[in-house]
């Protein structure tokens, strides 16, 4: 995953070089990886972070070309009239990949919190201490007050 978020930014002179093998599949993940990671309709990108989220950067993942055609299937996108991508869709990118970067890494880091198969990878897998185990404390018999009235009674009864 980390290495898809990556590579959107990734910029090289070899990359200029390569074609975008399916520029319309490419679009089409594009607005529905923007949509996934909405969470409203008039969506401020620059607001907060808080819409970097699992669902959204796993959606990443699912790009429909191989990592070195994004840069050239981005700027294909947008040297096309009109622009299959589009300014929203550089806002979006631009958000993610800079103003939210350290909160992408974070989730996007192996054996973290978005990683789908950290339990099955051994790299992940954490020995967990057991706790030791405690025993509770012998506390005194509660004294009720009916029993206590019994006694009593008890004794003015014999006397």
């Amino acid at each position: 995953m980390k290495w898809t978020v990556a590579l959107l930014l990734a910029v090289d002179a070899q990359e200029a070089e390569k074609h975008c093998s399916d520029l319309p599949r490419f679009v089409r993940w594009m607005d529905e990886f923007m949509v996934t990671c909405q969470t409203g309709p008039d969506m401020q990108w620059f607001d907060s972070c808080a819409w970097v989220t699992c669902a959204c950067l796993q959606r990443s993942l699912l790009v429909p070309v191989p990592n070195d055609e994004i840069q050239p299937c981005l700027t294909q996108g947008m040297a096309t009239d009109p622009p299959l991508i589009k300014l929203s869709h550089e806002t979006f990118l631009y958000a993610m990949m800079r103003t939210c970067w350290a909160r992408t890494d974070d989730l996007a880091q192996p054996c973290g919190r978005c990683d789908m198969y950290r339990d099955e990878r051994a790299e992940c897998v954490q020995t967990v201490q057991q706790a030791p185990v405690t025993t509770p404390p012998t506390l005194a018999p509660r004294v009720v007050a009916s029993a206590a009235l019994a006694g009593a009674l008890l004794v003015f009864l014999r006397a």
